[in-house]
């Protein structure tokens, strides 16, 4: 599994790349490179948006379909 952190120009990486370490329990070298947007507002997500990726189709499918068994009423 990696991770690629999306920040806002402004925001602070090292303290958004932890916010994220801490909240999922995953290692800090499961980033990769962080993606700077160079426009936008990050008011609303201050530690910026973390995008999942997997090597593994089976992977994929088994996480999305719990994450849609958790969230759908």
């Amino acid at each position: 599994m990696k991770m690629r952190l999306h920040l806002w120009n402004g925001s602070d990486e090292r303290s958004a790349k932890k916010f994220w370490v801490d909240q999922l329990q995953i290692p800090r070298s499961n980033f990769t490179k962080t993606w700077f947007k160079p426009r936008g507002r990050k008011d609303n997500h201050p530690n910026g948006i973390c995008r999942v990726s997997y090597s593994s189709k089976a992977i994929m499918e088994k996480v999305r379909n719990d994450l849609a068994t958790e969230f759908m009423p």
